[in-house]
């Protein structure tokens, strides 16, 4: 028989947090050589620590006393780390801990999804019950959670974002899909600035035209980028910095042949609106020769223009 849900979902809770918090005690109290070669603080923990004392010093969002530099790491952990050492502590153990009690959330959200997802006409399932234990006792999360690095809170984003589409799907309303749609938009957001190549990311990614959707909702990160790079670039690292690069290329393609083909003057201003498009867009952190190109291409639309006016 299947326990009600708030038993499952507190015993569940509880195991998680009880083997998250006993890991963070250990791997933060435990004498050097009773401890597994398993840090809690990384190259890339004092990077996030670096970024959240000079949020709290009113310094913006730096590293190395650089805003460009820090465009390059997804900016939610940095500030999350500035609420937790500005209400409760600065300590590695102190973060340990709170990464301990939204992991355990994250074990708490996998029963309801899962259970949501198989659940049985005839009644409740254990399956959810079943998928949550497992991820509540299963040893790398369990290891991987005290650690000073943004994995905790960005599985816990992603999933909570999971489920609030699995929801929305379920809905048979328009009012009631409104509101779990901005719901589960902002947590996907939410997820996107805590890493910004989670999975629900590359998703969406191949679902829709990110580079449409981000210029269409300009939020406080890409228009921050904008100011720096001239272009509403995601990340100035991996993959994403290419986005906006392929669309602006395209455009750099038709406007050459238009060139070419181009008799007279009527075509110069499209390709005059298509080149300084195509300026604006291009990344000059990952499209330096593109980017060069397409200001040879814009002096000559130019001088065409002049020449046949």
């Amino acid at each position: 028989m299947a326990l009600p849900l708030i038993k499952r979902l507190g015993t569940v809770f509880a195991v998680a947090l009880a083997l998250r918090v006993a890991a963070s005690l250990w791997l933060n109290l435990a004498p050097a050589w009773m401890q597994p070669t398993f840090f809690v603080v990384t190259a890339d923990s004092a990077t996030y620590r670096e970024a959240a004392l000079g949020i709290l010093a009113g310094q913006g969002y730096r590293l190395s006393g650089s805003e460009e530099a820090a465009s390059s790491v997804a900016p939610l952990f940095s500030y999350f780390l500035a609420g937790v050492y500005a209400t409760v502590g600065s300590s590695p153990l102190t973060v340990s801990l709170v990464h301990s009690l939204i992991d355990a959330g994250t074990a708490v959200l996998l029963v309801l999804i899962v259970g949501t997802c198989f659940a049985r006409r005839d009644g409740p399932t254990d399956v959810g019950f079943l998928a949550g234990m497992i991820y509540a006792v299963f040893p790398f999360s369990v290891f991987c959670a005290p650690r000073v690095l943004k994995e905790a809170l960005a599985v816990f984003l992603t999933v909570l974002s999971a489920g609030l589409w699995i929801r929305l799907l379920r809905c048979t309303s328009w009012n009631a899909a409104r509101g779990w749609s901005l719901a589960s938009g902002l947590a996907l957001g939410l997820g996107t600035l805590m890493r910004f190549f989670n999975g629900i990311l590359f998703l969406t990614v191949v679902a829709c035209d990110v580079a449409l959707v981000a210029r269409r909702a300009r939020g406080p990160w890409l228009l921050r980028q904008e100011r720096l790079f001239g272009s509403m670039v995601l990340s100035t690292h991996g993959p994403m910095r290419y986005l906006d690069n392929e669309v602006a290329r395209t455009r750099l393609e038709l406007v050459t042949m238009m060139m070419e083909r181009a008799e007279s003057n009527d075509l110069l201003p499209e390709c005059l609106t298509q080149l300084q498009a195509a300026i604006k867009l291009l990344n000059p952190l990952g499209a330096g020769a593109e980017l060069a190109r397409a200001r040879e291409l814009m002096k000559r639309a130019v001088a065409m223009k002049k020449g046949t006016g």
